[in-house]
This record gives structure tokens, sequence and C-alpha cells, in this order.
């Protein structure tokens, strides 16, 4: 299972998103807070948010809890190694 997540979570919107932003998401999907996110990936606080906006309106959220019921959703989702989940989510909407 923890492989499972592993490669959800490397590919989690490749298809979609810039690498900068994966990093992002990657960081708050493991439990990072903004704060600790920016400061892992050596960027300020206020260029964290420009990421985080810019994700939210790609993947089409609002919100943190939509972020994880997307990422839960990817879970659940036939696994086709390197390849985007959402690509198949998306389509599907």
């Amino acid at each position: 299972m923890h492989g499972q997540v592993q490669q959800v979570l490397i590919s989690f919107g490749s298809s979609l998103l810039t690498p900068r932003e994966r990093d992002v998401v990657q960081l708050i999907l493991r439990g990072h807070s903004s704060k600790a996110v920016a400061r892992e990936l050596g960027i300020s606080s206020q260029t964290e948010q420009v990421h985080r906006k810019n994700i939210y309106q790609k993947l089409q959220l609002s919100s943190h809890n939509e972020l994880f019921s997307l990422f839960f959703d990817a879970l659940a989702q036939p696994l086709s190694p390197g390849t985007d989940p959402l690509a198949s989510i998306h389509s599907s909407t």
C-alpha cells in the first residue's frame, strides 16, 4: 500500500501542474503547513501562496480539504506507473 501511495504522490498532477507546483502539492499532502512548505523549498511565504493559488485554480479546487479528497480519489484509480492519476479523473468529469 505504501508503494502505491508513493507512486500516486509522485505522479499526482504531472499533466496539469508545473514541477514546482507539484513540489508544493507533495509537501502539502505530506502534512506540511504553508510556512513549512516555503521553508522546505527555500521560497517566501508569498511565493508559496501564489503556487497554492495556481494549484487550486488549475485543479478547480477551493480548499485544502478538496486537495486531499482529490488525492484520495486518485488513489482509488487503477494504477498505471508514470501516468498522472488526475488525467483519468478530470477526463471523466
